[in-house]
């Protein structure tokens, strides 16, 4: 009775590759209904939602070829714009990359570089990160798989059908991305090689780029009126640095690139050797092999030379070559004649690293998913949204309100509507009425072209502004500005006031904001203390900004005033906006410390040193705002207070507390 054991299976060409069909779509799909849409996502998800006339009419005017939006857009239509089936178009692509890889490994390496070809595909984290983004990318890759796979089966025996078969995947693969046009280069040089023992392939692939050139005629002229120029791209002219971190990344690590350079010297060496030492198996074909170099270098050097003229030299722009490296690295232990555990060792040796550091959710530069939540959370009808770049309303708006991303012809006008505003700089700050505005959040991502001296922050802190905390990562950041406590004394209505611990001299008010109906705490001292309460030590008359006294920080005297309040006072407000007029004698270590204490623990700490602030000897100014964390146990209690126990003295005066939303 025979054994059907999953060793047996192995050896079953449609078997393995079944197999590796099922293990790329698992593990491409099992997380990726998670994951954010970041960078270009967005405009392919934008654009390719169009009807399929301004998609075109859009793409005329854009870098971008048309295929992948076309394609994208009837994927659409379908099943509709959620990001995990938008992203499922391209781990479809990227399997079909996988499939073609693996058959080229099978017809001229055999099982074990097919297998070693496969796992790496699998397990590279630049495959997995650009197998699941809403760009061109992973078609590009399928599209390239696919053409040398009819290459090599042209040179292995040319037919008329081939001229056909590989022109249109060719020109398909210009209309993927214009960055492929190194691939028929290559092939054109390669199939130099086999002139001599088969002259009708040269023949059939010399029609077949006449084919290829005759499909992207009409598309020629929009290549070149969209070329990018020197000085007026966001990309910039490359050097040996960008060349090497190209290199590196395609293979994943510094180590594994190391090992991938090493592992191809070293099968160089075995072939210089091999007509004496015999090393080399009779099957293997070292003119396939040098097309595979071809395959993986010359996309890369090329676009490196080309990119001194006109910028277009990025990762995921070569991500296709990553077939030909891979292909590059597992021929080697399948054409070698050595036993099978020799095999074994190097395979394991191969794949220990990518294994080992795979990653399930690859990082992105921009997690809008998270991030348009936490800006929800705070914005209110009276806080505006400012949003630079521009263009990054449609990032924004998919996540804030999927209806209005949908609106493609009025997204502008009904972000507007709920006071989202897109700027590029502060020329769009004239359309932004912010007069009656307390707070708002700025949602900061790819501005550092358009705003380059930040124009929008120096604005909003001559509209009285200042910056209060910020939220993010990477490119997509949060930063939540307030108007200064000025603001809030004149905008805000008292409800109550009374005194504070006022053997201090603080006095305590309740303020409401007329618009929303926030309410705030609002507590002064002007150091002018009644006279029933004995004097202080820390008063003093010798330095004082107004009034009669003031208070004075130093060896004799290192706490001075400070406030002390309950945090069950607070009602869950965790912004303190500070305001002081300081007068440092000299140099000194004296901080404002804001301290959240229970039962003499430390539970959040802030420690401000004043003469990094403030110029010592003369009276400036020290405002500051921290953020209280967002919980923190019953019974705690702030203390916020002027810490100096060394001379030179520091003298303080007129100190405003705001406890706000």
């Amino acid at each position: 009775m025979r054994k059907w054991s999953f060793l047996i299976l192995a050896q079953n060409k449609t078997f393995l590759l079944l197999f590796f069909i099922t293990i790329n779509l698992f593990f491409r799909l099992i997380y990726i209904g998670g994951e954010s849409i970041f960078e270009d996502e967005a405009f392919s998800l934008y654009s390719s939602q169009q009807p399929l006339d301004k998609l075109l009419k859009i793409l005329s005017q854009d870098r971008n070829p048309p295929l992948y939006f076309t394609l994208l857009h009837y994927w659409i239509r379908i099943g509709g714009i959620d990001s995990g089936w938008a992203k499922g178009l391209s781990v479809i692509f990227a399997t079909g990359a996988a499939v073609f890889i693996f058959l080229i490994a099978w017809d001229f390496s055999g099982r074990l570089a097919a297998i070693i070809v496969s796992a790496l595909f699998l397990t590279s984290g630049v495959v997995f990160t650009y197998s699941h983004e809403i760009r061109a990318f992973a078609l590009s890759s399928l599209l390239c798989s696919a053409s040398f796979y009819v290459y090599f089966r042209m040179v292995a025996r040319a037919g008329i059908k081939h001229i056909f078969i590989l022109g249109f995947l060719n020109a398909c693969l210009l209309y993927s991305h214009f960055v492929t046009v190194f691939i028929p280069f290559a092939q054109g040089v390669g199939i130099l090689l086999f002139v001599k023992e088969n002259r009708q392939s040269f023949r059939i692939l010399t029609g077949s780029f006449i084919i290829t050139f005759l499909l992207f005629i009409p598309h020629i002229a929009i290549v070149i009126s969209n070329v990018p120029k020197a000085g007026h791209f966001w990309l910039s002219k490359p050097d040996l640095k960008d060349l090497f971190y190209v290199f590196q990344t395609l293979s994943g690590t510094m180590k594994v690139f190391q090992l991938h350079v090493l592992f191809i010297l070293a099968f160089i060496v075995i072939l210089l050797f091999d007509r004496t030492h015999k090393i080399v198996k009779e099957s293997f074909n070292y003119k396939v092999y040098l097309v595979l170099v071809l395959w993986y270098l010359v996309p890369v050097l090329g676009d490196y030379f080309v990119a001194q003229y006109t910028p277009v030299f990025r990762l995921k722009y070569l991500y296709y070559t990553t077939g030909g490296l891979f292909l590059l690295i597992a021929f080697i232990p399948g054409s070698l004649r050595i036993g099978w555990y020799f095999k074994l060792l190097i395979t394991v040796i191969l794949l220990y690293y990518p294994v080992r550091w795979i990653n399930l959710r690859p990082d992105v530069t921009e997690d809008w998913k998270s991030f348009v939540p936490k800006v929800m959370e705070i914005k209110t009808e009276a806080i505006p949204v400012l949003i630079s770049a521009h263009y990054k309303k449609i990032d924004f708006a998919y996540y804030y309100n999927k209806d209005i991303f949908r609106d493609y012809k009025n997204i502008i006008s009904r972000l507007s509507s709920e006071r989202i505003f897109c700027l590029g700089d502060s020329s769009g700050m004239a359309k932004v009425d912010l007069k009656e505005t307390y707070m708002l959040i700025f949602v900061n991502s790819h501005n550092k072209g358009l705003d380059k001296d930040s124009t929008i922050h120096k604005n909003l802190l001559s509209q009285g502004f200042r910056e209060s905390y910020r939220y993010g990562r990477w490119d997509v950041k949060m930063i939540v500005y307030r108007r200064n406590a000025d603001f809030f004394k004149t905008h805000y209505a008292v409800i109550s006031s009374d005194k504070f611990n006022n053997c201090q001299g603080w006095m305590k008010e309740t303020l409401v904001n007329p618009v929303n109906h926030d309410t705030a705490l609002y507590f002064y001292n002007g150091m002018e203390i009644e006279g029933d309460c004995g004097k202080q030590s820390a008063i003093t008359n010798v330095m004082v900004k107004s009034g009669n006294f003031a208070c004075r920080s130093g060896k004799d005297s290192p706490y001075g005033i400070g406030l002390l309040l309950k945090t069950d006072r607070l009602d869950g407000r965790r912004v303190i906006m500070y305001s002081a007029d300081i007068f440092p004698e000299a140099k000194t270590y004296a901080s404002l410390v804001i301290s959240l204490e229970k039962e003499g623990k430390s539970l959040f700490r802030k420690d401000y040193r004043i003469t990094d602030i403030l110029a010592p000897g003369e009276w400036g100014k020290l405002e500051l705002e921290t953020v209280l964390p967002e919980t923190y146990p019953e019974g705690s209690e702030i203390r916020i207070y002027i810490w100096n126990r060394e001379e030179p003295a520091v003298y303080s005066d007129n100190i405003d507390i705001m406890f706000c939303y």
